[in-house]
């Protein structure tokens, strides 16, 4: 499993080679209300890009147990680890964005 740098700034932070997404606090909050929603505090968002949509390529994201972690996941935390995301495509398929 591979991590990106653990985020000790401000969830606002611009998006960085180490960490492709940026959330915004509105956005962090809104997907900790769906994530309890859905199954509680410990599920972690697994974000992804596959073929279609109008590119070419569409995101998908879903939340998953941590036990769904695969070793050539990466990893990055969010709002001192409060939030996890994961991907395992994130940083060669993705560019870097702002939520």
């Amino acid at each position: 499993m591979h991590a990106w740098l653990p985020s000790t700034a401000a969830a606002t932070a611009a998006p960085t080679e180490a960490q492709p997404i940026s959330l915004s606090d509105r956005a962090l909050s809104h997907l900790k209300k769906l994530r309890e929603e859905v199954g509680g505090s410990a599920l972690l968002l697994r974000v992804g890009v596959r073929q279609g949509g109008c590119s070419g390529m569409s995101y998908q994201m879903d939340y998953v147990k941590p036990d769904e972690i695969k070793e050539d996941d990466y990893i990055a935390d969010y709002d001192a680890g409060s939030f996890k995301l994961v991907s395992q495509h994130c940083t060669r398929s993705m560019r870097p964005m702002s939520c």
